[in-house]
């Protein structure tokens, strides 16, 4: 998933970041919520789903994805498309892909 976000997606994200380290909230909320915005059109579930949760809930919800729940859809949504690859790909493509697990 990370190599299919823009750069202004990446820019995003990483000013709420820094923002929420800074402790500056109103700043962290507002952008974390522009960067869910840019991750509900990316192919993988998890990452849509957490953006979708960030949306829809409080400033907490966003604080909780911009630090912690981001990271965690966008591992599953790798981990995903690497089983996919495993399950598909040619035998030694497919060992070094369950290998990765």
């Amino acid at each position: 998933v990370a190599e299919r976000l823009t750069q202004e997606t990446k820019d995003l994200i990483a000013k709420a970041e820094q923002a929420l380290g800074a402790g500056d909230m109103e700043t962290a909320a507002t952008t974390g919520r522009q960067a869910a915005v840019h991750l509900l059109d990316v192919s993988g579930a998890w990452t849509r789903q957490s953006a979708q949760h960030a949306l829809a809930g409080s400033d907490d919800d966003v604080f909780a994805w911009i630090d912690l729940d981001r990271a965690l859809a966008q591992a599953q949504d790798d981990r995903e498309t690497t089983a996919h690859i495993a399950s598909i790909a040619a035998p030694k493509i497919a060992e070094a892909a369950a290998a990765a697990l």
